[in-house]
């Protein structure tokens, strides 16, 4: 994720707008973790282009003729690489600066400025992060309505996993526990005029490649490594796990994992570390710390096969506007995220303080 100096901010620039130096915890990376943007390939377009198209994989994988006679031939598999196309998609946002606030140079004055590209950097940056997440699990979004409920307070949808519950509402009564892999919610209450709204993965229902865990509202190690298990057989190898910090003591509070898991404190000086990297679970980089990865779902990724980041513009505006004796800074951003190989993403689930086997 670039940071707000990237994004056509320079030291100069701020020099201008503020009248101040700009100190070196000015340039420091804002506090906003971007977990999922860091997972695909970065690729600048060039200027003027309104797409980016990369290569894609089918929905399967790949058949392997074997043994075959040297005077025969192999057969087709019918595996075709394909071509994905990102559209871009503009973010922004706008901030002023009261005439009075930049010609104040007080160490008061520093402090806004940092504050405002804090605030800058944080807000693009988690927009970002939002679309990336949207992307690599494919997010979308399903109403269970009273018809759905008919006959009693079960309802049932092919539309799974379910990540996390939207909204609800009701006449009485509540969400009593739902099966995230199953896609069933279980009410209480009646259930005349409920509504249920929650958000599924379509890309882990393309591939089929969640699971339950084996036991409800607790996700194990035993959970994250049949999962594993499971993309590897696809010749996918997760490289990332990520998991809501909620999650993390249930998960690695066993004994055994002592000769499993490193710490991010233990690395070599040069291993490299990715935004919110904790530490490495065998060959897992564990990544804690996004507000977007709901609690009890685990996601495992190959970063090598999820895709591209397509950023086709960055860009900052200065203005001074004498009806208000201020100036506004304009900052808006274009790209968006596409996904190479639906087989990259895995998830476990049904992990949640609600959840149960129905």
């Amino acid at each position: 994720m670039k940071e707000y100096e990237e994004l056509g901010l320079s030291t100069a620039d701020v020099n201008s707008i503020a009248g101040i130096d700009v100190s070196d915890q000015l340039l420091q990376k804002a506090q906003q973790k971007t977990i999922f943007s860091q997972l695909y390939k970065s690729v600048n377009v060039e200027e003027g282009h309104n797409s980016f198209k990369y290569p894609k994989s089918p929905s399967s994988t790949i058949t392997v003729s074997q043994d075959v006679a040297p005077n025969s031939s192999i057969a087709i598999s019918g595996y075709v690489f394909n071509a994905g196309t990102i559209i871009p998609r503009k973010n922004g946002v706008r901030v002023e600066l009261t005439n009075e606030a930049i010609e104040d140079a007080s160490s008061s004055n520093k402090e806004l400025v940092q504050v405002m590209i804090d605030e800058i950097s944080n807000e693009i940056k988690a927009v970002n992060d939002a679309r990336a997440f949207t992307i690599c699990l494919d997010v979308k979004y399903n109403t269970l309505t009273a018809g759905d409920f008919a006959g009693g307070t079960l309802a049932s949808s092919t539309l799974r996993p379910i990540l996390e519950i939207i909204s609800s509402t009701f006449n009485t009564g509540s969400i009593s526990s739902w099966d995230a892999s199953d896609g069933k919610i279980l009410l209480s209450g009646s259930v005349s005029s409920a509504t249920v709204v929650y958000s599924y993965s379509n890309q882990a229902k393309s591939s089929s490649q969640y699971q339950d865990c084996a036991t409800p509202k607790t996700i194990t190690l035993a959970d994250i490594f049949l999962m594993r298990t499971t993309m590897r057989g696809n010749t996918i190898y997760p490289d990332v796990c990520l998991l809501n910090d909620k999650d993390f003591d249930n998960i690695f509070i066993v004994e055994e994992l002592s000769g499993l898991w490193v710490g991010v404190d233990s690395y070599k000086t040069n291993s490299p570390v990715l935004e919110g990297e904790i530490g490495k679970l065998l060959d897992l980089k564990v990544l804690a710390g996004s507000t977007l990865i709901p609690e009890g779902v685990v996601a495992l990724v190959d970063s090598s096969r999820l895709g591209y980041e397509a950023v086709f513009r960055s860009d900052v505006k200065v203005e001074f506007l004498p009806e208000s004796f201020s100036k506004r800074i304009s900052v808006w951003d274009v790209r968006d995220y596409g996904t190479s190989d639906n087989l990259a993403v895995g998830l476990v689930a049904n992990g949640g303080s609600i959840c149960a086997d129905l």
